[in-house]
């Protein structure tokens, strides 16, 4: 999992929360959003907006918790969003009728105005990619996800979805925005990379050196293989076993 901060660490007042977590049986897809806030903010505001968001959602929504599973600043910092564990299938409130088997991730921010930076696009990827490395989805996929009602499907329509889609794909909406839009074939891509290089070099470690990964090793070289075509690594792994080997 790349670096997360955690509720405690945004200051969430967990007696806000009136909802026991759920969790789906897998997950099938996550959905990128925006809060549609201030882009003006600060490294240190960020904590205090995130507490906002959280009482809007649990108090006056009525939701229970914030929506979002997780955000993403302008930064690049990674924030746990609704409560229940990064690592498990929560159920979020954050899709309307396309809630259960998403992932939902939010970057802090309103990306119809202005450009998203580079450094949110790369964690809003790296995030989705370890999540849906975790329940084998290929970021370049699709699921079938039933509506459970939106003004842009009715309930128990199905939908065939990318599985990794903007929130204006089930709702009308302007979520992401344009410019968030605009970066969804980009974190797709990165989504993979990482998804793809860590199962890569897992299968490395474990079938050519006959051991298991070693924690510093598989980051290492995911970093360096993330992105790369396959046979591009197929030829770069093969070259730095030989070297190590000393063939």
């Amino acid at each position: 999992m790349p670096a997360v901060y955690s509720r405690a660490q945004w200051g969430a007042d967990e007696s806000l929360m009136t909802w026991t977590p759920r969790v789906a049986s897998t997950l099938k897809a996550a959905t990128v959003h925006h809060t549609a806030g201030s882009n003006s903010y600060a490294a240190a505001d960020v904590p205090g907006i995130l507490r906002g968001i959280y009482r809007y959602h649990a108090v006056t929504l009525g939701w229970g918790d914030i929506g979002y599973n997780a955000l993403v600043d302008k930064y690049g910092r990674i924030w746990e969003g609704r409560a229940g564990g990064l690592a498990q299938p929560v159920v979020g409130a954050h899709a309307g009728g396309f809630n259960t088997y998403t992932f939902g991730v939010s970057m802090l921010g309103n990306y119809d105005v202005v450009p998203t930076t580079p450094a949110m696009i790369n964690s809003v990827s790296s995030i989705i990619g370890w999540k849906l490395g975790l329940h084998n989805v290929d970021p370049y996929g699709s699921a079938v996800l039933t509506s459970g009602g939106t003004n842009k499907y009715a309930a128990g329509t199905a939908v065939r979805l990318p599985a990794i889609f903007a929130h204006r794909d089930t709702k009308s909406t302007a979520c992401p925005g344009k410019y968030g839009v605009a970066k969804m074939g980009e974190i797709r891509a990165r989504a993979f990379g990482y998804d793809m290089a860590e199962s890569y070099v897992r299968a490395l470690y474990q079938d050519m050196m006959g051991r298991g990964a070693d924690a510093t090793g598989l980051r290492n070289w995911t970093t360096l293989l993330s992105g790369e075509p396959v046979a591009a690594r197929s030829r770069r792994a093969s070259r730095t076993a030989r070297n190590t080997a000393g063939w």
